[in-house]
């Protein structure tokens, strides 16, 4: 089971980390964090075998390790917070109109 399972997370203050911590804590678990390291280090530690951990699917796509077995989940309630980024104030605001 999930619960049971080592997990590992990125270091305090990474998006992703809050993300997933908010998803345990909606479907009422605790996680069993095993280790934290720093978020470009997920897959090397979870190929070495230290436990599990979870990426963000933009990632996943594109991304290939040995040792690691990649998998969707289904029903995912986790959600990420975005960013809009853009070289001027005048391009956020015109493109904004549009999507904000």
């Amino acid at each position: 089971m999930l619960k049971d399972e080592k997990i590992l997370f990125p270091l305090v203050g990474c998006d992703s980390r809050k993300a997933v911590l908010e998803g345990f804590h909606q479907a009422g678990l605790q996680p069993k964090v095993h280790l934290e390291v720093p978020y470009d280090s997920l897959l090397s530690y979870t190929a070495a075998g230290y436990g599990i951990t979870f990426i963000p699917s933009i990632q996943a796509q594109n991304m290939t390790q040995k040792g690691v077995v990649f998998k969707d989940i289904k029903n995912n309630p986790i959600r990420r917070k975005i960013y809009l980024l853009a070289r001027s104030q005048s391009i956020l605001e015109l493109i904004g109109q549009h999507i904000l």
